[in-house]
């Protein structure tokens, strides 16, 4: 049983070898076409993605320099930012509190 079915596999193989070189000179230049346009438009895609990537983060940095400049702007004028808040607050504890006698 083992020997037909290696038999089977062999006959098999040989059939698809020589059935692969008959047909390689008429599919090489399809092949060809395919796998260049494949890997064109791959090379495509990926620049295509670094571009929106570079975009994206170009805008996020603008967006942080915006808020720390915001930010240093508020701390220079003592503005209504949260350490103003965290200020009020803390000159309101100490005008509350009393002192032990």
């Amino acid at each position: 049983m083992a020997s037909e079915n290696f038999k089977s596999n062999l006959i098999t193989g040989l059939a698809a070898g020589l059935a692969a070189t008959l047909l390689a000179p008429v599919l090489r230049p399809f092949l060809a076409n395919a796998s260049r346009s494949l890997t064109k438009a791959t090379i495509k895609g990926g620049v295509l993605l670094y571009e929106k990537g570079r975009e994206s983060f170009a805008e996020l940095g603008e967006t942080v320099d915006d808020l720390m400049a915001e930010v240093r702007s508020e701390m220079e004028t003592g503005g209504e930012g949260s350490a103003g808040v965290a200020s009020e607050t803390e000159a309101t504890n100490a005008q509350g509190r009393t002192t032990p006698s």
